[in-house]
């Protein structure tokens, strides 16, 4: 995860960049806590529905200013579009079901929780 630069921060609060090497998930350098957490799970929300491809233009301009090869894109806004609400109800769904494990505990999400700096309680021993 890498803090938007300023100038993206005012217009949205994530953006997921897909290279051809790898994703890279980019989060407003305020978001702290479970909006920060929201945030990435929106994004790999993205990632995981498909959504994002990108070609001509914008994977030129994206060429330009990071030096990658751009293959998918997505940014977290005010959730105009499909794919956004899509992505964003899949986060809530990810993160409410790591926000309340089931009885007896479950450690991969604990360790998940752990991750992002969410505590779900017990060990990790």
């Amino acid at each position: 995860m890498l803090d938007l630069p300023a100038e993206a921060a005012s217009a949205v609060s994530g953006i997921w960049v897909a290279t051809t090497k790898a994703d890279h998930i980019f989060v407003a350098p305020g978001a702290a806590g479970l909006l920060r957490v929201n945030i990435v799970l929106h994004e790999v929300s993205h990632m995981l529905l498909g959504h994002g491809k990108v070609g001509g233009d914008v994977e030129e301009a994206m060429r330009r200013l990071l030096g990658l090869s751009v293959t998918g894109m997505a940014a977290r806004s005010r959730y105009e579009t499909v794919e956004e609400r899509d992505a964003e109800k899949l986060a809530t769904l990810i993160l409410t079901r790591a926000h309340t494990p089931p009885e007896g505990g479950d450690e991969g999400l604990r360790k998940i929780g752990k991750t992002f700096g969410y505590d779900l309680g017990g060990d990790d021993a």
